[in-house]
């Protein structure tokens, strides 16, 4: 699968840039996510993303991914971390 990035380039999707990003606003937020719920929540991600885009994703789209499954499975303040990111 591809990410369409903001300037308009194909990159690969990289599940451990997604791991890392969301690790990142975790500890931001103050509340950490442990390996277990990064691991769960990227392969969650990855398969949605996948199921519903083919193989190209936009970066805005993909974010659109990660907030709503740090919500749904209560991690609110981590999706506000996520969303103030630039990446």
């Amino acid at each position: 699968m591809k990410v369409l990035k903001r300037k308009g380039f194909l990159e690969d999707f990289d599940i451990n840039k997604l791991i890392r990003s969301m690790a990142n606003a975790s500890d931001e937020a103050n509340q950490p996510l442990n390996q277990g719920d990064l691991t769960y929540l990227s392969k969650l991600i990855a398969a949605e993303a996948r199921e519903n885009y083919g193989d190209t994703i936009s970066h805005y789209d993909l974010r659109a991914i990660v907030d709503k499954a740090l919500r749904k499975h209560g991690f609110s303040a981590v999706a506000d971390s996520y969303a103030r990111t630039k990446q």
